[in-house]
């Protein structure tokens, strides 16, 4: 019986470690998208520092340059391993990019951050089972050379909104737990990916949000005294889940809460701001944002926030040139007519 084939899009630090583990464990064919190879790449692949896997050489075995080649390969991929920001406000949102590799017997399991993120995979792909993946591993990659600090530990669960039937979901979810799993690694079950992903939240959008907008690391936060900032957005968050019925215990809230405490931690949308990269804005604020206006729910300091990182995106898409503004266009437009004009002719 042949393997099961797996594609690992976003080989960034989490998506390295994946495609790394998956390999190493030799219960699938692993292929990846690795779109700049430079010599370096070529000749010897990633270095990797690991606190699991030692200091080795990692060079995947089956590497695409693009989706499109991916595509064009002949290959049918059973699982598609989604590990890239999700960015629904790009040129490039996951729908479009995961497209021309998705097929009949595809399952797709998206290791992103964000809430409601399954929603318009399934709007596109009705009869593809979807996997949540949480992922929390302390892993980075920088040039060709990854660092692993902490062991992997990933949450893998069925969305509910899925059409597939539950007992062949749960076949195609085991079966990638098995082809995952190590004894140096964590793999869990969810058995509540919405819920599990409220928690997530909890995190995502107080301190990657708050610490962006300013340019400071957590415990700097802390230190000039923006707690209160950390604490009304968070409690916000808690209102907007409970309001879906989501009641998120206390103890876990706080200790999610805590667990950058004295690290001088840069949280990844401060990172991705700081290198002029898309921001995951829309699947970790505006998305919890659209469920509160739908409940009634008000929001005043998450709103506000989603509005600062807003013009930020703004500017980081300007910068990375999705658009050249002619000032003079805007001479005598009036502010509140600016956005609409702005989209009319840009």
């Amino acid at each position: 019986m042949s393997k099961p084939n797996v594609l690992v899009i976003g080989m960034g630090g989490v998506g390295t470690v994946a495609a790394l583990t998956l390999e190493k464990n030799g219960a699938v064919e692993v292929s990846v998208i690795i779109r700049n190879q430079d010599e370096e790449f070529q000749k010897e692949g990633f270095t990797v520092d690991s606190v699991v896997f030692g200091d080795i050489k990692y060079k995947p075995q089956s590497i695409f340059k693009s989706i499109e080649e991916a595509a064009s390969s002949g290959k049918l991929f059973d699982y598609i391993v989604v590990c890239t920001k999700n960015l629904p406000d790009s040129n490039h949102p996951v729908v479009k990019l995961i497209q021309p590799v998705v097929s009949d017997q595809s399952t797709i399991i998206l290791t992103q951050n964000g809430l409601d993120i399954e929603v318009p995979i399934l709007e596109k792909f009705p009869n593809n089972l979807v996997i949540s993946g949480i992922e929390l591993v302390g892993s980075s990659k920088y040039g060709n050379t990854v660092t692993q600090v902490s062991v992997d530990e990933v949450h893998l669960g069925i969305f509910k909104k899925n059409n597939i039937p539950m007992d062949i979901a749960k076949d195609k979810l085991m079966t990638y737990i098995k082809a995952y799993e190590r004894d140096d690694n964590v793999v869990v079950i969810d058995e509540d990916v919405e819920l599990n992903r409220w928690y997530k939240l909890c995190y995502n959008a107080v301190f990657n949000t708050t610490c962006a907008i300013l340019d400071s690391d957590v415990s700097r936060v802390h230190i000039a005294r923006g707690n209160k900032i950390f604490n009304k957005i968070l409690n916000e968050i808690v209102k907007i889940a409970d309001s879906e019925g989501y009641k998120l215990e206390k103890d876990r809230v706080d200790y999610i809460f805590h667990k950058s405490d004295g690290l001088f931690y840069h949280p990844s949308m401060q990172i991705d701001k700081e290198k002029n990269q898309l921001m995951e804005i829309e699947v970790i604020v505006g998305n919890p944002l659209r469920i509160a206006e739908k409940n009634g729910i008000e929001t005043p300091y998450l709103s506000m926030v989603y509005d600062l990182l807003k013009v930020l995106q703004f500017r980081i898409k300007e910068k990375l040139g999705h658009f050249n503004i002619n000032e003079s266009d805007f001479r005598y437009v009036r502010p509140d007519d600016a956005p609409e004009y702005f989209l009319q002719q840009y």
